[in-house]
């Protein structure tokens, strides 16, 4: 499983893995969803996870006192801290 797949799991969201047109997991068909996979790497990802991130209070407001290094304004440095600490393994 990768960070991104990881991530999008935890926000609830489906990482589609297609086969003969239609995801595996959620059934959604390859026209509509085809090439939407979230990608933390980017500046567009790394708004996404840090808008869903501030709203989940139970962990974040423990994840942001440990990880105020201003190092984390950057979309894989964001992505692997909050993936860790979520309890990703690669």
């Amino acid at each position: 499983m990768t960070r991104d797949e990881f991530l999008t799991e935890k926000m609830g969201e489906c990482w589609h893995k297609y086969r003969e047109g239609s995801c595996m997991k959620c059934h959604a068909t390859d026209g509509i969803f085809h090439n939407q996979q979230n990608n933390f790497s980017t500046w567009e990802g790394f708004g996404k996870l840090w808008t869903w991130a501030q709203i989940q209070g139970h962990w974040f407001d423990g994840f942001i006192p440990k990880h105020t290094d201003t190092k984390l304004v950057d979309p894989d440095r964001f992505a692997n801290a909050i993936a860790a600490y979520l309890g990703y393994k690669p």
